[in-house]
């Protein structure tokens, strides 16, 4: 009978991934392991201000008194960090533009 030829660290590692509740990340898909359920969120483009002060040529300032009028919505993560989800800037640009969604 012949052993494999498995280190204990990668034995380790990959029991602690199989039976793991961590969220994984594949192809830009989210999926959650939980009591043998998978839940699956379709990937989401999300933009910093930077991003879009750059996309629309302009500085940081004006992307946050956009913002700070309601004319786009920011997802907060924590007191620092916060993206805009690229569809609500687009429906921001059409509608500036004057076109419909």
């Amino acid at each position: 009978m012949a052993a494999e030829s498995c280190s204990p660290s990668s034995f380790l590692l990959s029991v602690r991934r199989s039976f793991s509740d961590e969220p994984v990340r594949k192809n830009r898909v989210l999926i959650i392991r939980h009591m043998n359920k998978r839940i699956v969120s379709p990937p989401e483009e999300l933009l910093s201000r930077r991003a879009i002060a750059a996309r629309w040529q302009c500085s940081v300032e004006t992307i946050k008194r956009t913002e700070k009028a309601g004319l786009l919505r920011a997802l907060r993560f924590n007191s620092r960090l916060l993206r805009y989800k690229l569809a609500d800037v687009i429906a921001y640009e059409n509608a500036a533009a004057g076109q419909k969604e």
